[in-house]
């Protein structure tokens, strides 16, 4: 299945990140086998394929679980470099693992912002998760309204989602990807010239623009001076005429 073309089948490789492996594994295993797993085995494939039809349109999402690695190994810098769209979990029942979340968008925009020429396109790329939805309010150790404020701070997507539950599961993956295909096809219509911004114009140029102007006006304003002068001076000389007395010598 590997081997659809591109074209038809395009692919979005997506890491998901947190403190804990457990709510990580858990919407990863949700996602891509409908299926909950509450253990975490550090042993077991850490990358995962799915084809999926999103919005009518087919697609194959690879998922990378590098949950757990606190600090940034070279493959998990790798990792990160290689990723389109990032999904950074914390338990809304764990205020530990939600205070570790800027840490992790901190190595993303790190890594990831000197390759990329839109502004916001790194934070756009993300997908703030609080997993475990599902508990009991008494368990909350994180409300919504402040993980929102801190989503809405980074200016990343933010979902709450249970991996117990299949709540909000496929949406915080797919909506990352539909943030993906919205970023490819404007960087398609630039390259091809059709969504150029239009450029704006040069300040030496604006100013030239203003003194041709001024001279112009001016240039304008002389040439009515001196047509007023000439009409004076042929009534002057007129009424000089007209007022000239002729005597006879004798």
């Amino acid at each position: 299945m590997d081997n659809v073309s591109s074209t038809r089948r395009p692919t979005y490789k997506l890491e998901v990140l947190g403190e804990n492996p457990e709510d990580c594994t858990g919407l990863i295993n949700q996602f891509i086998l409908n299926h909950f797993v509450t253990t975490y085995d550090p042993t077991v494939d850490d990358s995962f394929r799915k084809e999926a039809i999103i919005d009518g349109q087919p697609s194959l999402v690879e998922v990378i679980n590098s949950a757990g690695q606190g600090e940034v190994t070279a493959l998990r810098h790798q990792w990160i470099r290689d990723a389109d769209g990032f999904l950074v979990v914390y338990s809304i029942t764990s205020r530990k693992s939600y205070l570790a979340v800027t840490k992790y968008i901190g190595h993303i925009h790190r890594i990831n912002r000197p390759h990329y020429e839109m502004e916001g396109a790194v934070s756009r790329r993300i997908m703030l998760v609080g997993n475990r939805c599902d508990s009991r309010a008494i368990e909350r150790e994180v409300s919504t309204a402040e993980a929102g404020l801190l989503a809405k701070r980074h200016g990343i997507g933010f979902v709450e989602a249970s991996a117990k539950e299949s709540i909000n599961v496929e949406r915080a993956f797919y909506d990352v990807v539909r943030e993906l295909r919205k970023q490819r096809a404007a960087s398609r219509l630039l390259k091809t010239g059709i969504a150029s911004p239009p450029k704006k114009p040069k300040k030496s140029s604006q100013r030239s623009g203003l003194v041709k102007n001024i001279a112009e006006r001016f240039s304008a304003l002389r040439h009515g001076e001196r047509a007023k002068t000439r009409v004076k001076a042929t009534e002057d000389n007129s009424s000089t005429f007209g007022n000239v007395s002729f005597s006879r010598r004798g």
